[in-house]
């Protein structure tokens, strides 16, 4: 894969990242509730509908580029909850950081895990990140770091 394989993809992952950052105080109120969020001036359907686009265009462009990557999807927003608090557009940058970081640490792990064949970084990824959110899930504190605040 090149830079020539990426550009299509550039106008879906700004789209997507815009409704992503517009989504993100409307999500923290949503967090109060249906009733919470109305009574702030937001409407609780636009908001889903919103962040369900927004979602499907980011996870169709990493999937295109990257492949089935499950379980850092999955444990990323955790992470970045876990240190950002319930500050939504916080979690939501933090969340890409942490995801990229922990592909790039395991795409070299996967180089070098078994020289001179390469480990798939999806494998790698569900060795490592299954028992995570196994630990994640059994953890009271933790399960609920990544739920709506």
């Amino acid at each position: 894969m090149d830079l020539s394989d990426l550009v299509p993809l550039l106008v879906p992952v700004a789209l997507g990242l815009l409704a992503a950052f517009g989504c993100s105080r409307p999500l923290s109120a949503l967090g109060l509730g249906d009733d919470g969020a109305r009574s702030l001036g937001h409407h609780p359907g636009r908001i889903r509908l919103a962040a369900a686009v927004a979602v499907s265009l980011l996870v169709g462009c990493a999937v295109a580029i990257a492949g089935p990557i499950a379980f850092l999807g999955l444990l990323a927003p955790y992470a970045a909850r876990a240190l950002t608090g319930p500050r939504m557009t916080a979690q939501l940058a933090l969340s890409a950081l942490i995801a990229a970081d922990v592909m790039i640490l395991a795409d070299i792990l996967a180089r070098v895990v078994i020289r001179p064949w390469k480990t798939p970084v999806s494998v790698l990824l569900a060795l490592v990140g299954g028992p995570l959110l196994v630990w994640i899930a059994r953890s009271p504190r933790l399960s609920t770091a990544g739920a709506s605040a």
